[in-house]
This record gives structure tokens, C-alpha cells and sequence, in this order.
């Protein structure tokens, strides 16, 4: 019962609770408003007439409040009536029991449901784990929903991530160490400090990439752990430079050998003018010797001291020709010479880095196998790696002995042709030396001819000298 029975006019009035309370429970209801409160046959109410939270069926006239069969992770309630389960958001099932399809998370029975999966464009299909939600991920892609490059990849595509294309040694590891780090747009490595290039693989000069620890001074052999790199070496390379550049500025010298060539053509012109000067030379002979008069003779010597003076002066340029093709063929044979010996040296250095590589990877190898044994072999080990050292360098130099290898061989291939064609010209030269000792013959031959000719020219100039002498006499002594 409720009410205030103290007060004039008033009296205790039975609770209405829909015969779902206990009428000896003094708790059963509140005494002073009439709202019941412990409500039997799983009631719930002001007045106990409806079914309490998920329970349904009549609680006034058949009290038959049963358990609803809803799953309460996945529903929001029950209809206390009819005892149909409201499920969350992204379940589903008659007892909202389940999922949706592409949604994860029923068993956390969150107040949220089951979430999406959202998978991203670097997944296999729009499903993932039903437990934590993850996306079946494409080669190089993470994250829960494959919408991210893992560490060590980029240019997130429907194809996966790309590998990144980084210096291990120059380059900045992810925070989980499982890779190389670089940009996941662009793709460019995050090098170390004082390490350069888009693959973080380039150091200024005489500074080397020591893993980890960025380019490192290569004359600081404190600084630089095992001796990653020498000093003597780049000596060696540096002097190898200098060689090779003076050879290369012989070479320019060598190539001016090229005025030869065209000493050679003018000289090939000055022949065909001589040529037409002695055809020019025959004929006038030719009328001299037809001459009746006896003066005309002179013309034999002068024709003749002109022919010589042509010879003379061709056998001179001819001679200094052959003197200037001589040096410059001997000066070739001895570049070549030098170009052989300094390309063998580089070879000899390329191999000698090498063999380098091979020791320090033995002794990398041996120092692990013997990291418990006694500290002064170790210490051993070390000494004698730092000797080696100290006779090679980097694999960084390497490049440089391998394009001062390229250069030598392709001068020396050049200064072959150079020769070649040099040969070519001496050869040439030859020939046109013959030519010109056929000439000279022909033209003592034909010196000798015009030499009896005009002494044969006096003679006949002679007869004819006593003949007009008879005549003169036959007419005077006829008179």
C-alpha cells in the first residue's frame, strides 16, 4: 500500500502492480508515490505491466514474460511484445548472431556492432578477418585496410607496392628495421646524414658510405671502421689520371699529324703540275730540234735547267715529307706503347680491388666464426686486414680505375687506326718516292737524248756552215 494516512482525509491505497509483486513485501512498491518496485514474473514497470529487458510475452492477464532468443552482443534490444531482436549496426541473422558480409568485430559485442571492412585499393577483395578486420594485402602493401605501402616500398597501385630502390648503406631503415626507407609517393631514399643521390649511393670525394654511419673521411682511419678505404690507392688512381691525361694531350699532338696527309696532297698536285710542265718541255724540244736555226739551240739549255730546278725542288719536299711521317709513325708506336702498359696497370688495379673485396668478405666470415676465441687472434685478424688496407681502396674508387680503363682502351684503339693510316701515308709515300726515281731516270734519259740531239744539231749546224761556204766559193770562182 501507499499513501499519507497521517494527513486529515487521506488513507493507504493498495499499489496497482498488476498482481506482479509480492502483497507481504513492504518493499514491494514506494510508499508515498505508488511506483512499484520489485516486480515479479520478469515485469518491469511503473506498474510491473510490461516484460522486463529482453523478455517478452503478457505480463498483465497471462504473466508469460519469457526470455527473448536474441543475441544481446548484436541486437538493441528485444520488442517486449513480440520478442523480435533489433540488431546493431552491421549485424544481421534472425538472433542477430552475425555480421554483415565485408564487416569484422561481433565478438567484441562493441555498442557500435560489426564495423566495415573498408579495404583499400592495394587489397585482394572487399572481405577481411572477421576478428581483427585485416585485408588480404597485395605484394609490398600493409595496413589493416592494404591502403598503405609497407616499409621499403612505394607507388601504392591496384598491382601492390614498388619496391624502393635504395643503397643499403647510405640508407635511413624503417623504425621496425625491416627495411629501407623512402618516400611513399616518390619513391626517393632517405639518406643518411652527408650521404647523397636519389639512392643515397654518392659521397663527396675521398669519402666512403660506411653502413649505417653515412660517408665517412677516408684519410681518418680512426673514423672509419676496418678500413673501409685506403688512401694509397687514390694515389695510385690520381697518378693514373695523370698519365693518362698526358697521353691523351700526346694523343692531340699526334693527331696534328694530319698536316702530313695534306703535305702529301699538295704535294700530289705539285706532281701534276711538274707533269705538265715537262709534257710543256717536250714539245718545246721538239721545236728546237726542228729549228733551221742555229740559235735556236739555247732553248735545249734552258729547257734543261729548268727541268732540274723542278726536280730539285720536289725532291725536296718530298724528303721532308718522308722525315716529318717518320717521327710522327715512331711517335704513335711509342704512344701506343705507354697506352698498353697504363691500361694493363688498370686492369691490374681493378683486379687487385677485387681480390681486396674477397679478403675483407673472408675476414668478415672468419671473425665471426671466431668471436669466442682467444681476443689476441682476433686482434690478429684485424692487423692483418688493415694491412691490406692500407694497399687498397673503396669499391667507390673502383668506378673510377673502370673509366680510366674504358678511356685507355678506346685511345688505344684510336691511336691503332692513327697508325694504321700513318702506315697508309708511308706507304703512299713509297709509291711516290718510286714514281720519283722512275721520273728522275726518264728525266736523265731524256736529258741525255736532248744532250745528242744538240750536239748532233751543231754538227749538222756545222755542214751546213760549210756547205753555204762551198756555195760562196763555187760563185766567186765562177765570176
Amino acid at each position: 500500500y501507499w499513501g499519507e494516512p497521517t494527513k486529515v482525509g487521506s488513507r493507504c491505497v493498495s499499489c496497482e502492480c498488476n498482481s506482479n509483486i509480492d502483497p507481504y513485501d513492504w518493499n514491494a512498491c514506494d510508499q508515498k508515490t505508488g511506483h512499484c518496485i520489485n516486480c515479479l514474473n520478469n515485469t518491469f514497470g511503473t506498474m510491473c505491466e510490461r516484460c522486463r529487458d529482453w523478455f517478452y510475452g503478457d505480463a498483465v492477464q497471462a504473466k508469460t514474460c519469457a526470455p527473448c532468443t536474441c543475441s544481446q552482443c548484436g541486437s538493441l534490444r528485444c520488442d517486449h511484445m513480440s520478442g523480435r531482436c533489433q540488431c546493431k549496426s552491421g549485424v544481421t541473422g534472425v538472433t542477430c548472431d552475425v555480421c554483415l558480409e565485408n564487416h569484422y568485430g561481433y565478438h567484441a559485442c562493441s555498442d557500435d556492432g560489426c564495423k566495415p571492412c573498408s579495404c583499400g585499393l592495394g587489397s585482394t577483395g572487399p572481405s577481411c578477418d572477421l576478428y581483427t578486420g585485416q585485408c588480404q594485402c597485395k605484394p609490398g602493401v600493409g595496413g589493416r585496410s592494404c591502403d598503405v605501402c609497407l616499409p621499403g616500398y612505394w607507388d601504392l597501385t591496384e598491382n601492390g607496392c614498388t619496391p624502393c630502390q635504395c643503397d643499403r648503406f647510405g640508407t635511413v631503415r624503417d623504425l621496425s628495421n625491416t627495411g629501407l626507407s623512402c618516400d611513399a609517393q616518390t619513391g626517393r631514399c632517405y639518406c643518411i646524414e652527408g650521404v647523397r643521390g636519389e639512392r643515397c649511393d654518392q659521397c663527396e670525394e675521398f669519402y666512403t658510405i660506411v653502413e649505417g654511419r653515412g660517408c665517412l673521411p677516408c684519410d681518418k682511419s680512426n673514423v672509419v671502421p676496418e678500413g673501409w678505404c685506403a688512401r694509397q690507392l687514390i694515389d695510385d688512381v690520381d697518378q693514373l689520371r695523370i698519365k693518362i691525361n698526358r697521353i691523351i694531350e700526346s694523343a692531340d699532338r699526334i693527331t696534328q699529324g694530319r698536316t702530313a696527309n695534306e703535305r702529301i696532297q699538295r704535294m700530289r698536285l705539285r706532281a701534276n703540275e711538274y707533269r705538265s710542265l715537262v709534257n710543256n718541255l717536250g714539245a718545246k724540244n721538239h721545236r728546237c730540234l726542228l729549228s733551221k736555226n742555229p740559235s735556236s739551240s739555247f732553248c735545249l739549255n734552258e729547257q734543261i735547267v729548268n727541268l732540274t730546278r723542278l726536280f730539285n725542288d720536289f725532291d725536296h719536299d718530298f724528303k721532308q715529307t718522308q722525315i716529318e711521317l717518320n717521327h710522327e709513325q715512331d711517335e704513335a708506336k711509342q704512344l701506343l706503347q705507354r697506352v698498353q702498359k697504363e691500361y694493363e696497370r688498370v686492369q691490374e688495379q681493378t683486379k687487385l680491388m677485387k681480390d681486396f673485396a674477397d679478403e675483407i668478405e673472408a675476414f668478415s666470415a672468419n671473425l665471426t666464426q671466431h668471436t669466442n676465441d682467444d681476443p689476441t687472434y682476433i686482434i690478429d685478424l684485424i692487423d692483418n686486414v688493415y694491412t691490406t688496407i692500407e694497399r687498397f681502396d673503396i669499391e667507390s674508387e673502383q668506378n673510377m680505375i673502370k673509366n680510366f680503363s674504358q678511356s685507355s682502351s678506346y685511345l688505344y684503339t684510336y691511336l691503332q687506326s692513327l697508325s694504321i693510316d700513318l702506315n697508309k701515308h708511308i706507304n703512299e709515300s713509297d709509291k711516290l718516292n718510286n714514281q720519283t726515281f722512275h721520273f728522275e731516270q726518264r728525266t736523265l734519259h731524256m736529258e741525255k737524248h736532248i744532250q745528242q740531239a744538240y750536239e748532233k744539231l751543231q754538227r749538222i749546224s756545222q755542214q751546213v756552215s760549210t756547205i753555204d761556204d762551198i756555195t760562196l766559193m763555187r760563185t766567186k770562182l765562177k765570176q
